[in-house]
């Protein structure tokens, strides 16, 4: 750590100071005659030899706290950049499970009625009934229209080779090669006595209250 190196280079320092003799009582001066002695000089070169050394240690010490500066902004960075992927992880977690729980919503509002709807188209005086395939892709893209989603009008639905393009609020459909207009219609497969329209019985939901509508007494 960084007081365990700065501790070992202060004791470095304080090996290569000189010592300084125990302090002892100060003794009074004694009243001599004349001049006092001269002081012998300050050993220059020493002192000079202690102050490089403790400044090459501080050198040493300043080099080696940067480079634990930098290794510990280099974590700060990391922990930082995986703090962001993980919340851009979150948020598209979040999204995909919004996403499968609207699926899941509108899976639960589709009737099962609607799971038995079959398609037809008009040819001469019968009807007859679109291949499964075909069957649906018209069911699908009528549930769009049915939400009333844009230019959900219009769909194009593609069966064994044959290209339609069906028009749902005129209920027809048109064969793109030959042009031939005919009339399409669903069947929610219900008793010919039900009076409720095939469109309505295939937006309702699987929950009682859904196959109850409310009227006020007059």
């Amino acid at each position: 750590t960084i007081e365990t190196v700065a501790l070992n280079i202060i004791g470095q320092i304080e090996a290569i100071s000189p010592k300084r003799p125990a302090s002892t009582p100060a003794e009074p001066a004694p009243r001599l005659p004349g001049p006092l002695p001269s002081v012998a000089p300050t050993k220059t070169a020493e002192n000079a030899k202690v102050l490089q050394s403790r400044a090459a240690l501080l050198e040493q010490i300043n080099k080696e706290l940067r480079k634990m500066l930098s290794a510990e902004e280099e974590k700060c960075k990391a922990a930082e950049d995986q703090c962001t992927m993980l919340a851009l992880e979150l948020k598209s977690m979040s999204k995909e499970n919004a996403e499968l729980k609207a699926q899941l919503q509108t899976q639960k509002s589709v009737s099962g009625l609607s799971r038995g709807a079959t398609w037809q188209y008009k040819i001469d005086d019968r009807w007859e009934a679109f291949p499964p395939e075909a069957n649906e892709h018209m069911h699908q893209a009528y549930l769009e229209y049915l939400k009333k989603k844009p230019s959900s009008r219009y769909a194009t639905i593609n069966s064994g080779g044959v290209a339609r393009l069906v028009d749902f609020e005129q209920m027809q459909q048109k064969h793109i090669a030959t042009q031939k207009v005919r009339h399409i219609r669903v069947s929610a497969g219900v008793p010919p006595q039900w009076v409720t329209p095939a469109a309505e019985l295939l937006q309702q939901g699987n929950e009682l209250e859904s196959f109850y509508q409310e009227v006020t007494d007059k």
